[in-house]
């Protein structure tokens, strides 16, 4: 799934994750490399790199990420 540039400046955004030790988890989510914009965050047991990026956690920031609300209204 191929990451949509940023909603706000145009950037190039990128996949993103972070070990919690606390919670014992990645958290994975999508963040602009210009204007630091981040999508939501979705959290997962499995290493995302190990993965190749392709696990559920990764495919829902993805998703999350490449959402625009012009084309949710159109949807519905």
């Amino acid at each position: 799934m191929n990451i949509k540039d940023c909603p706000h400046c145009g950037g190039t955004a990128c996949l993103n994750s972070s070990y919690s030790y606390k919670h014992r988890c990645y958290f994975v989510f999508v963040k602009c490399d210009i204007c630091g914009a981040q999508g939501k965050i979705y959290s997962t047991q499995e290493e995302p790199a190990a993965a190749d990026w392709n696990n559920s956690a990764c495919n829902d920031a993805l998703r999350a990420w490449n959402m625009r609300t012009n084309e949710q209204e159109a949807t519905q």
